[in-house]
């Protein structure tokens, strides 16, 4: 872990400078799970039913398992 004092300019530069040379981990799960790129169509309140269109990534999914739908509020 670095620490650096961000009252020098030598050191802000040095902290702009490892945040531009810094990539991001690789994501682990996705070589595990599917995922879905979709967006909500319909929704039937009455049957209590969604319709989700979109692509699926990496694997396919189960029927019998359960899905988490991000950014759909209940």
């Amino acid at each position: 872990m670095y620490v650096n004092d961000l009252t020098v300019n030598i050191d802000i530069n040095a902290v702009l400078r490892r945040i531009a040379v810094t990539y991001p981990s690789r994501i682990h799960w996705r070589d595990d799970r599917s995922y879905m790129l979709g967006q909500v169509t319909k929704v039937d309140q009455a049957n209590k039913e969604i319709l989700i269109n979109g692509y699926i990534k990496n694997n396919y999914f189960n029927i019998k398992r359960l899905i988490h739908l991000t950014g759909v509020s209940a």
